[in-house]
């Protein structure tokens, strides 16, 4: 059950560095998806979500550092593909 995750994060991270932000969002996706399936199976966080193990939540804070790091010409960019 999380080895998808792990492979889901470790996909995420590639997007990161490439700053690919339509996968980035695909990824979001997969991982909320696979969270969710753990929590059901009660792999983790049996209380919805006020738990979650560090490997998930450091991974949660990458995306969300480079997300946070778009610029004004990115932001430009992105509205041009929209």
């Amino acid at each position: 059950m999380t080895e998808a995750l792990d492979d889901a994060f470790a996909t995420m991270v590639k997007h990161t560095y490439n700053n690919d932000f339509n996968a980035l969002n695909d990824d979001f996706d997969t991982i909320k998806m696979e969270i969710e399936k753990c929590i059901a199976a009660k792999v983790f966080a049996t209380d919805r979500l006020s738990t979650l193990p560090t490997f998930v939540l450091k991974h949660l804070m990458i995306y969300e550092d480079c997300v946070l790091e778009v610029t004004n010409e990115q932001r430009k960019k992105m509205n041009k593909n929209v």
